[in-house]
């Protein structure tokens, strides 16, 4: 909607006339009141036109009025004067004017400048969008980065955190059963306690419970991962669920690659992800890991001769979600390689030094 506003009726008619035969839809206000309680309405008018030379508050006052509004500073003002002097021209500008026109009117110019300060307006009006979800993104980029690396301290924190209550099981609780179990044995054999059902039984469940115990500090933090390194881990982890689960396991790599924490912890947690899979939905009969470095980086991938999947019509898991998650964070990528009865394969490559933010991450439906 343009508005008009003149003092003068028979000017209002005719620029109302001229900018309806084009298609505009026009309102008209005769005093500078009565145009900034319409520029306060929804929507707001899309073009102004206002004389200079009005009874009491004059175009001027009326202009910059509309620019000090922060509802109404945006929408383009062309005044309207029967004076060509040089001086009103630069105060027209000066209050906040894009253009004027002159009396007596001429239809194309009257056309040819609203045309053009409405495609301007609108082009302005896209500037400004595209601003504003530039700094929106900005900001949820922010919020995820800070979301991200919070996550990631979350993680180490709560690595560390397994890695203590596994050490206290071991060194503490597994170590004291192996100490009453030995005191229990050297009875037996002194005659002091006779070797019955009972004692007997009580002896394999001491033997049963610290094996137990054992497994259950492996699981909850592998020590190999920090005494020895990752394929020592991986290969502990992965032999016992082979063995476990009748399916044949091969690994090969760096057996002193020196990593980082946050790398290391992550690529055997995506490693055990991955090797869990493979016991609960592959069916394989082979499962193989591959650790490499190449180009300051270090590639684990875990790939199987299962029965694969449909990745486009999969879920992926929370946990692969989640290790996808850390992987990103850390600079990485993260590709699957699948199809149904091709095997599965999970690449994973992370900077094996300086981590970079914002990585990539992709999955194909190809096999592995």
């Amino acid at each position: 909607m343009i508005l008009i506003i003149d003092d003068v009726p028979e000017n209002l008619q005719i620029l109302g006339n001229m900018l309806e035969m084009e298609g505009y839809e026009v309102q008209v206000a005769t005093s500078g009141p009565d145009v900034l309680e319409i520029a306060q309405a929804y929507p707001p008018p899309e073009l102004i036109l206002l004389d200079i030379m009005m009874p009491g508050m004059d175009g001027f006052e009326v202009c910059r009025r509309l620019k000090d509004n922060p509802v109404s500073r945006l929408i383009p003002v062309i005044f309207i004067t029967a004076l060509g002097m040089t001086a009103q021209k630069l105060m027209a500008f000066r209050a906040g004017a894009v253009d004027y026109i002159t009396k007596p009117f001429q239809n194309e110019e009257v056309v040819a400048r609203v045309r053009t300060h409405l495609q301007l307006a609108t082009i302005e009006e896209l500037k400004c969008e595209i601003a504003h979800r530039k700094r929106a993104e900005e900001a949820l980029q922010a919020s995820q980065d800070m979301l991200s690396a919070l996550t990631s301290e979350l993680s180490l924190a709560e690595e560390r955190e397994r890695r203590r209550i596994a050490l206290a099981l071991h060194d503490q609780v597994v170590q004291n059963l192996a100490l009453g179990k030995l005191k229990l044995d050297q009875a037996i054999k002194k005659g002091l306690i006779p070797r019955d059902a009972a004692v007997v039984d009580l002896q394999v469940i001491l033997d049963g419970s610290m094996r137990d115990l054992r497994n259950l500090s492996t699981d909850l933090s592998h020590p190999l991962l920090y005494e020895v390194g990752l394929k020592a881990a991986i290969e502990s982890l992965g032999e016992r669920l082979a063995g476990e689960h009748g399916f044949r396991l091969v690994i090969s790599g760096d057996e002193a690659l020196s990593l980082r924490e946050d790398v290391r912890v992550t690529l055997f947690q995506m490693a055990r992800e991955c090797i869990i899979n493979i016991v609960k939905h592959a069916r394989a009969s082979t499962a193989t890991v591959l650790i490499t470095m190449k180009e300051g980086s270090v590639c684990l991938e875990v790939l199987d001769d299962g029965v694969g999947y449909d990745l486009p019509a999969c879920q992926e898991g929370f946990g692969l979600a989640y290790i996808r998650q850390r992987v990103v964070f850390l600079g990485g990528t993260m590709k699957i390689y699948t199809a149904p009865g091709m095997g599965t394969s999970v690449v994973i490559e992370l900077p094996a030094n300086d981590c970079t933010k914002g990585a990539v991450h992709d999955s194909q439906n190809s096999a592995g």
